[in-house]
Parts: C-alpha cells; structure tokens; sequence
C-alpha cells in the first residue's frame, strides 16, 4: 500500500478583512477573527498585532500561545474606536504563527465619525405674560425642544425672579430623554402681588454640550381692579317712630 505523507499546520484566517463601517468618536464598535489549523500537526499561533493605528486594538484574545491541532481554531476580539474624524488608512492585523507560509495579514476598515449629540432649542422672543393685575395670574407654555441629531436629557429647570413659577414640565416618556424633534412642555405661571415690571428668565439646564440656555421673562404687574360699586337702592318704606298729635278736632 503507499504511504500517506504527513502534511504541516497551515493556518486560515476568517475574515480575511474586517469593516468597522462608521463609528462615532466616543464609542467602539467590536468583531473577531478566528484562526484554523486547516492543516496537519500543529500549528503554533503566536501574538496578534495591529499594525498602522492606535485607533484598532486586541482584545479577548485566546490565540496568544495557542497550539491548535488540525481543524482546531481560536479567536481573538478587535476593538475600533476612533478618537478623529476620518477613515482608517492602510490598517492590518497580523496573525504570526509556525505555518511554514508565513504571516495572515487581515485588512481592517472603518471610519471615524462626528457623535450625535442633542441640541436645546428654547423661544427666541421673550415670552411676555402682558398686563396682569395684583392678586391676579396668567399662564404661558414654553416648548424645550431637540433640535440635534442625537438624543437630548433635560435637567434642572429655574426661574429667575419668584413670581414666575414653574407648574408643570410634561416630557415624552417618563425620564426627560428627547429624541431628536420632540420636546418638553414647560408651564409658567405669574402671579405678582406688588406693582411693577417683570424682566426675569427661565434657565434650562440640559446634555448640551453648549451648556445652560435661557429665555426672558417679560410682563407688568398693574394695580387690581377697582372693587364694583354697591348695588343700586329701591324704594323703600319709612316709618317716624314719634307719636303725631293732632290737638282737639271737633266731631261733625
């Protein structure tokens, strides 16, 4: 019979490139690689690298040192997250190991992408509550919406001076997370008790990188109302309480 001749470890590499796609800066994207032993014997791996950039690491990697058998494989983790805006440029993975070929070398792509973020979006004008007498109130809804790409968290929200007070503040949702387009509507209420001009803000504190934004407050707080006259008076019959007296008055 002859003689079957022993062939060597021969090492395979899935995916032979790996593609990131769009990432944004602030966050990471993750895939691995596997490596074979396609061949006979064994087939030492050595320590994968990342060669072109600091953007692209390994992790999780149980290929370091790994001896595999034929058909047996393992796996390592590669991490992308860019920390600039653009493409990765000319980026590879190396697998080293004792398959008499030499190298596996695997492409990576991505790009690194500008982060949504949410944008606060309050009135431009000032919200003017009129006239409004002492003693009296008048109510005013502004809208905080998101007006960015990303999702937007409202925080606290205040009134500067205190006969403006916050009543309600309805949001989608429970927590005040925005979406991009929606907003949260904010009920004001006036309700001066001395004379005189209002010149105040609301302040919203939100996730805006550009931090706190504000809208005037505007108003005048006019004297109350003179209270209504008495309500007219009818006839009415009087009695004298004195006794009439008439003197003698002759019979006929």
């Amino acid at each position: 019979p002859g003689c079957v001749t022993p062939t060597g470890p021969r090492a395979t590499v899935i995916p032979d490139a790996v593609d990131f796609a769009e990432v944004a800066i602030g966050s990471d994207a993750t895939t691995s690689v596997a490596v074979t032993n396609a061949g006979g014997g064994v087939l030492a791996v050595r320590v994968p690298r990342v060669d072109g950039s600091s953007e692209v690491t390994i992790v999780a990697n149980d290929c370091d040192g790994a001896r595999l058998r034929a058909n047996q494989s393992c796996t390592f983790g590669v991490v992308y997250a860019p920390v600039s805006v653009g493409a990765l440029d000319e980026v590879t993975l190396v697998v080293s190991s004792s398959d008499p070929a030499g190298d596996r070398v695997v492409l990576a792509r991505g790009t690194g992408a500008v982060a949504p973020v949410g944008r606060l979006a309050l009135p431009d004008g000032p919200v003017d509550f009129g006239d409004v007498a002492v003693g009296e109130a008048v109510d005013r809804t502004v809208s905080a919406a998101n007006d960015g790409d990303g999702e937007l968290t409202i925080g606290d929200i205040a009134v500067d001076p205190e006969p403006v007070a916050v009543t309600d503040v309805r949001c989608p949702g429970r927590r005040r997370v925005l979406a991009p387009d929606k907003a949260c509507e904010i009920d004001l209420r006036y309700e001066p008790t001395v004379e005189g001009s209002l010149d105040g803000a609301l302040v919203v504190a939100s996730s805006d990188p550009d931090g706190r934004d504000r809208v005037r407050l505007v108003g005048n707080a006019v004297p109350p109302p003179p209270p209504p006259p008495p309500p007219p008076v009818g006839p009415r019959l009087l009695v004298s309480e004195d006794t009439l007296d008439y003197g003698e008055v002759p019979f006929s």
